[in-house]
């Protein structure tokens, strides 16, 4: 769990933005309360936080394991 020190850096550094990576699961239903306090000491920090899925296959990103040559 690092989204802690995450939020800790970002108060101290002041980036103009942030972008978190994570696996698809923290989506899933049992995250929603932990997803709503990230999200909440973002907007403290004067940060506008958004979620979205993205699959790095459609960015060119390979995945499991598989490299197109």
């Amino acid at each position: 769990d690092l989204f802690p020190e995450m939020l800790r850096l970002v108060e101290e550094i002041v980036p103009k933005a942030v972008m978190i990576e994570n696996v698809r699961g923290f989506l899933d239903p049992v995250f929603e309360g932990y997803r709503a306090d990230i999200f909440a000491k973002l907007d403290k920090l004067g940060y506008n936080a958004q979620i979205k899925l993205l699959q790095a296959s459609d960015y060119g990103v390979p995945q499991l394991g598989t490299v197109n040559k």
